[in-house]
């Protein structure tokens, strides 16, 4: 019974560590994108230069549209094609810094 709720919490606790890690945009495959509203609709195409600097924490992902929530440099959230960008989990990031 306790070797039962042993392994239970041993897995509860692995499961959820790899969950909490959060995904970062590592690279663009593109030197221009468009910003986009929560709906996918483009509000500007901007140059990647002007993103904040690699890694980029993901604050949000709309798995339906396929899009992930940043913030840019003046602090507003936009919203992001997966196409363009290259994702990882920040612990895989750093190991390939």
């Amino acid at each position: 019974m306790i070797k039962k709720l042993l392994v239970m919490l041993f897995m509860c606790s692995v499961f959820g560590h790899i969950h909490a890690e959060p995904l970062a945009i590592v690279d663009f495959s593109v030197d221009t994108i468009e910003t986009l509203d929560s709906e996918g609709k483009v509000i500007a195409t901007v140059p990647v230069s002007s993103l904040p600097k690699t890694a980029i924490v993901v604050i949000e992902k709309n798995e339906d549209l396929d899009l992930v929530a940043i913030k840019d440099n003046s602090g507003e959230v936009v919203w992001l094609d997966t196409y363009y960008v290259c994702l990882l989990y920040t612990s895989d990031a750093a190991d390939d810094m």
